[in-house]
């Protein structure tokens, strides 16, 4: 009789568990919704909600990568928070540099300060912070 209750509460468990999981995958997986992928990182520590990234950081999202010297993750909010030496490019077309970085990946929105540089195809432009989306 036990082991019948306990078969009852795996079963349970999984019709709870199981639509959930499902639910969740689609939530990530669908276009347009990617992850920020972390590449590399010398040192990581998880505080809380946060994932710190010291030294020789390197992220992608989609087509774009990003690098800089340390680094804030928030993995459930899918946003990044990048300080010194930040640089952001998109294959060879696009080239963009500054000291601290705010990437917002569901908007796809970067704010970058403190001697910013952006290089495309055709400009050069030099300003102290740019929205770039």
């Amino acid at each position: 009789m036990a082991q019948m209750k306990g078969i009852r509460v795996v079963i349970l468990i999984t019709l709870i568990v199981l639509p959930f999981s499902f639910l969740c995958a689609q939530e990530t997986d669908r276009p347009g919704k990617r992850r920020i992928e972390i590449l590399h990182t010398d040192l990581m520590a998880n505080k809380g909600d946060m994932r710190q990234l010291l030294g020789n950081v390197s992220f992608r999202h989609k087509e774009t990568n990003m690098t800089c010297d340390s680094a804030h993750f928030y993995p459930s909010r899918n946003l990044v928070e990048a300080y010194s030496n930040v640089h952001i490019f998109k294959g060879d077309t696009l080239h963009l540099y500054g000291e601290y970085l705010l990437y917002d990946s569901e908007a796809e929105y970067a704010y970058v300060t403190d001697s910013v540089i952006l290089i495309d195809n055709k400009t050069i432009l030099y300003t102290d912070h740019i929205e770039y989306d």
